[in-house]
């Protein structure tokens, strides 16, 4: 399948994912214009397993992929400006089985990956892991609070002080 996307956010830059991650992950490259003149900023190839499905997830200064498959995922955090590679981390995904809901969502200096069954909290700017957990449904911040579905009850993770604690059975 092709796996262009655009994302279009604050300074004026537009990018687009370019290739067929489902087959030849060399093809696979991010592109940068700018959107005042149409001038190629800079291309980064992303470097991708085969047969992994895409999410992007941007920010002013950051931009987010996320590619999953099977049982494991690759995010991978570009430099806006420059589409220089922050960081890339491989998440593998605990328990569940079928499909494989994934998710991406920026919360202020915090990256909220979530891939089947698992989920990490990390830092946005290195991808250092903060916390981890699993989860059988779609995760949703409230306020400073993830709240993450478990099959014994709802369970917030205030995103300030990183604790966890259960507020519904």
């Amino acid at each position: 399948h092709d796996a262009s996307n655009a994302v279009t956010v604050g300074g004026g830059i537009a990018t687009f994912r370019i290739g067929d991650v489902s087959g030849d992950s060399e093809n696979t490259v991010v592109v940068a214009f700018s959107l005042e003149n149409g001038e190629l900023l800079w291309t980064t190839p992303l470097q991708v397993p085969p047969n992994t499905w895409p999410i992007q997830w941007a920010t002013p200064e950051r931009l987010v992929e996320l590619h999953w498959a099977d049982r494991a995922a690759r995010t991978i955090v570009l430099d806006r400006r420059t589409g220089a590679t922050i960081w890339r981390q491989e998440t593998p995904q605990v328990g569940g089985s079928g499909p494989i809901p994934s998710s991406l969502t920026v919360h202020g200096d915090l990256l909220v990956v979530h891939v089947g069954a698992t989920f990490s909290v990390v830092s946005l700017e290195d991808g250092a892991e903060r916390h981890r957990g699993e989860t059988t449904g779609p995760l949703c911040i409230v306020g400073e609070s993830l709240l993450v579905p478990r099959t014994d009850g709802l369970y917030a993770v205030d995103l300030t002080t990183i604790s966890e604690r259960r507020v519904m059975d």
